[in-house]
């Protein structure tokens, strides 16, 4: 499992035995996960989120 995160343009995959997620490093990996993800994501095949912070407001 992989969580991609486009626009710092880091991928991590989860390590089930840490229970954690760790940065993929290694070049071959990154590069085949990143151009799959794109590929998926102009091709509309998996669902993607995108997160926003809400603007601050005056109280």
């Amino acid at each position: 499992i992989y969580l991609v995160f486009r626009g710092k343009r880091k991928v991590y995959q989860r390590n089930g035995i840490k229970g954690n997620w760790e940065e993929v490093v290694e070049h071959d990996e990154y590069t085949r996960v990143w151009e799959g993800f794109e590929l998926a994501v102009s091709e509309r095949k998996i669902p993607s989120f995108v997160a926003e912070m809400p603007e601050p407001q005056l109280i």
